[in-house]
């Protein structure tokens, strides 16, 4: 039982000293023990995790470029670039940023981008819900294809240029496990 807890332990400071490798800058391909160096002053939030429903939420708060959030998620198996499927996960995740410690005015990327004339979901080609479509900032969105959106802390959905660098959220559905009976 000890070496499960001590292997277990083992495998989460790895990931942790992974994660800030990451947040520094660094690809963790390129991560090893030789390279690792720890820097005491390193904002301690780096990535948030939480666990809602059947939903893990990565909160990254290292800015970067829609195109980088999105393969950040995929390179560390975070899921995708959240997409919002209804008003209550939308209030959920104001909430979930809020214990994040987030201000209002920050910006996080999503998955929403504009194609054929409407905003959709990239990773899903999903529309975005209705009640979501009236939770844009006052002249947004700009209809572009290199606009992508952000969710505004305490404020509402709004676009900007793919290139900018904006924290972002990474939406990950754990897999339901059918019990045999």
């Amino acid at each position: 039982m000890h070496a499960k807890n001590y292997v277990a332990s083992s495998m989460n400071l790895l990931y942790l000293l992974i994660c800030l490798y990451v947040c520094l800058g660094n690809d963790e391909s390129s991560f090893s023990y030789k390279n690792l160096v720890v820097f005491h002053s390193l904002h301690a939030s780096c990535i948030s995790v939480f666990a809602f429903e059947e939903t893990d939420y990565h909160i990254v708060n290292t800015p970067a470029t829609w195109g980088e959030a999105a393969a950040t998620c995929k390179r560390l198996n975070f899921g995708d670039l959240v997409t919002i499927e209804s008003m209550d996960e939308y209030l959920d995740l104001i909430d979930l940023l809020a214990s994040a410690g987030a201000v209002k005015g920050q910006t996080y990327w999503t998955d929403g981008a504009y194609s054929s004339s409407s905003w959709k979901w990239a990773s899903t080609g999903g529309k975005m819900p209705p009640g979501l479509g009236r939770r844009w900032l006052r002249g947004h969105p700009v209809n572009s294809a290199s606009n992508k959106v952000l969710l505004s802390y305490q404020t509402k959905f709004v676009t900007f240029p793919e290139t900018q660098k904006h924290r972002f959220i990474c939406k990950n559905p754990r897999p339901t496990v059918a019990v045999p009976c």
